[in-house]
């Protein structure tokens, strides 16, 4: 019998293995007043977010923050550090983590439907982005913010939500991940 601490570490650190993998996919929007790539990070931070609730799902999300700001290259482009997390982009990445623990507060209890999959995706988008924004306007003016650090993401964006809910709704139908999900009954 597995103990349920150790199924939960195994699933967080899995969960944070998936967001670095995700994050060496990137590019560059050329042009752009701040260098902010699109990245697979979002679609995976939401798929894990989504697969393995929010606190095993925020736990990933953390330790890839955690690892990240210590100095390991796993955000966008290989950087890292505090400098990272504080620059332009530092509100994306931050995001992630509000944006986990909003999406699974708001859907608790979900049913299985690939619209749910695709809101839950959706919601944790908004949030994303509003944050990223929000951060990225300590840097400069709202018009930047959003001609810069908002629209060039919106159509990956929508990609990225239809994707993220088809894939999700699929793993959490076809596969069962619920023997895994640490519960304290």
């Amino acid at each position: 019998m597995y103990k349920p601490y150790i199924v939960a570490g195994l699933r967080v650190l899995f969960g944070c293995l998936i967001v670095i993998l995700f994050t060496q996919v990137s590019y560059i929007i050329e042009g752009a007043a701040f260098s902010i790539p699109i990245t697979g990070q979002s679609f995976s931070v939401l798929l894990v977010a989504y697969l393995l609730g929010g606190m095993q799902g925020g736990l990933a999300i953390t330790l890839y923050l955690l690892l990240g700001a210590f100095g390991l290259p796993v955000f966008a482009e290989g950087k890292s550090g505090l400098s990272v997390l504080m620059g332009p982009s530092g509100g994306f990445l931050y995001g992630f983590l509000l944006a986990c623990l909003v999406a699974n507060w708001m859907f608790r209890g979900r049913n299985v439907s690939l619209n749910t999959a695709v809101q839950f995706m959706m919601l944790g988008t908004v949030v994303i982005l509003l944050v990223g924004g929000l951060h990225l306007r300590l840097f400069t003016d709202w018009a930047t913010v959003i001609n810069s650090g908002i629209k060039p993401f919106l159509p990956g964006a929508a990609i990225k939500v239809i994707m993220g809910g088809m894939l999700a709704y699929i793993m959490e139908k076809y596969i069962s991940l619920k023997y895994f999900r640490f519960t304290t009954n």
